[in-house]
């Protein structure tokens, strides 16, 4: 469905432009030439989203892919999003002005822990139930979230998306864009496309995890004397802390307290 912006951003609404999706650089493709539908969002208002070279450098690849279109949405400003609930008119994408349920996958930036409520924010301004399996009872594009907070630590946001990308986008939104075309030809239901997408390194899927692990044992006494002299090593690694020092002291960290695991254990 196409929204009608002349009747939704009347004169109340503050920089109205922010959501015509006309800027330079945007990019306009032919809907019915694609086959798979990709909306990036990094869940902010226009001014900062769009500011973030991460997610246009993503967004100019996916639509540089054959066959595939990428749009944009951002977090509405509050005047907007009051008038969205209040004619109930779902959220839209930027370029096409489709609801983001019309649209095959939907990714989030994720950059930061607050960011999070703000990804909840936009599925309900969407009508996009927010967790996985409140959606699989329903015709919803796959979510999923990439970046730094995603990468680092996927656990916390697990419920709340289908699949969650590791690491840098640049070559796994291409792969996954390949996968869920031959999926869409294939006419793969959701959770045999998500078996597939499993298989790509970096993509980790929520509802094929097997198992929890149990972190007591971070914490005995013994280990958290092994911890006592990982942090002095650490800081004797770091040198004058310099970011290439402090990458190298992270994996030396792991490294040792890994081995203080696996001597106790």
């Amino acid at each position: 469905m196409t929204i009608a912006l002349d009747q939704l951003l009347t004169p109340d609404i503050f920089r109205p432009a922010r959501y015509l999706g006309n800027e330079l650089g945007a990019k306009h493709k032919e809907w019915a030439s694609a086959v798979v539908r990709w909306v990036l969002t990094y869940p902010e208002v226009y001014e900062v989203g769009a500011s973030n070279l991460g997610h246009i450098i993503l967004y100019n690849i996916l639509n540089a892919q054959p066959r595939q279109l990428c749009d944009r949405t951002y977090l509405p400003a509050p005047d907007l999003a009051q008038k969205l609930k209040q004619t109930k008119t779902p959220l839209f994408a930027l370029e096409s002005r489709r609801c983001l349920t019309d649209f095959d996958i939907l990714g989030f930036s994720l950059s930061y822990e607050l960011g999070a409520t703000n990804i909840l924010e936009m599925l309900d301004l969407a009508a996009i139930p927010l967790t996985w399996r409140a959606r699989d009872s329903g015709n919803y594009p796959l979510i999923f979230a990439g970046g730094q907070t995603a990468t680092s630590n996927p656990e916390p946001y697990a419920d709340f998306f289908d699949f969650i990308a590791l690491g840098d986008g640049e070559e796994l939104l291409p792969e996954i864009g390949l996968i869920l075309e031959e999926g869409k030809l294939a006419n793969l239901s959701k959770e045999e496309l998500l078996l597939d997408l499993a298989q790509i390194p970096g993509v980790y899927v929520p509802r094929f995890r097997t198992s929890h692990v149990n972190f007591d044992f971070f914490f005995t006494t013994r280990t958290m004397s092994n911890l006592h002299l990982i942090g002095v090593l650490l800081f004797l690694n770091c040198g004058r802390h310099s970011i290439l020092h402090i990458k190298r002291s992270t994996r030396f960290f792991w490294r040792i307290l890994f081995l203080c695991i696996r001597v106790e254990h």
